[in-house]
């Protein structure tokens, strides 16, 4: 994962066990209210790239 901004935990990460317990579920549990939306998509073999926004405390 590459991130803009200023998203917290931020590193490049590589496979989805990384991204989902690296950042997401780390997210959910130390951030009160946190919510991602992806509104688009990029597919380009076997990369997926995904755009969106996240909110939270």
């Amino acid at each position: 994962m590459e991130r803009s901004g200023r998203l917290p935990l931020r590193r490049y990460l590589c496979w989805p066990e990384a991204l989902t317990d690296g950042v997401f579920r780390r997210l959910g549990t130390e951030w009160t209210g946190y919510r991602a939306e992806v509104h688009t998509y990029l597919a380009d073999g076997d990369r997926v790239g995904a755009f969106g926004v996240y909110s939270g405390t």
